[in-house]
């Protein structure tokens, strides 16, 4: 694929050095890329089955011939990857949440969630400043399947008044414990009241 695409994109493959290499691309060079991949691309021996289509995939967006244009759309394939983030930090006192800091995470003003991602891409975007190869940012919470940032909002929210809840349940379970011990206390006068009452029958 790589010499296929080479004489469009006008790369050197003799060349080994790969810093700062990433040339901009236009929708007009990746039509030439996959034509010239569909082209050489073979038939396959099953003359029943669909012959594969070369698509490029760049900046979240899915590309492929759609006769002689080039069409783009959002497609589960150029979703971006998630990788696991529950690995083991070492050491662990650098880890996130370490002496119960609950706000490295759970803050509304915490990049764990919240950081702004900048998404860059080999194809340039025309924008009203002219051509650009960064798309707009994306709160990283965007990119962790399964989560709502307004959940997650509200959620760090009642971390706020977890300190406040933890004094009022002490206080509580205080108020509880004095009165089981009056009312304890009390029982035992009660029981010493009728002991002393069957002596005295006695």
């Amino acid at each position: 694929m790589a010499l296929i695409a080479a004489e469009p994109l006008g790369l050197n493959l003799q060349t080994t050095d790969r810093i700062n290499d990433w040339e901009p691309l236009d929708e007009a060079t990746i039509a030439q890329v996959l034509q010239a991949i569909a082209a050489e691309s073979p038939l396959p021996e099953d003359e029943e089955a669909a012959k594969p289509q070369a698509v490029y995939i760049a900046g979240g967006k899915l590309y492929r011939l759609d006769g002689e244009a080039l069409t783009s759309q959002d497609h589960p394939a150029a979703a971006p990857y998630g990788w696991p983030i529950a690995h083991n930090v070492r050491p662990a006192t650098q880890s996130l949440g370490m002496d119960g800091e609950c706000a490295d995470c759970h803050d509304n003003a915490s990049p764990f969630f919240f950081a702004s991602v900048p998404l860059d891409t080999p194809v340039a975007q025309k924008t009203d400043e002219g051509w650009t190869q960064t798309l707009e940012a994306r709160p990283l919470v965007a990119f962790q399947e399964g989560i709502s940032p307004t959940y997650i909002r509200w959620f760090n929210w009642s971390f706020v008044f977890r300190p406040m809840m933890k004094i009022t349940v002490l206080a509580c379970c205080g108020l509880i414990a004095v009165v089981l011990v009056l009312y304890g206390l009390k029982a035992l006068r009660c029981v010493a009241g009728a002991v002393s009452d069957e002596n005295e029958s006695c």
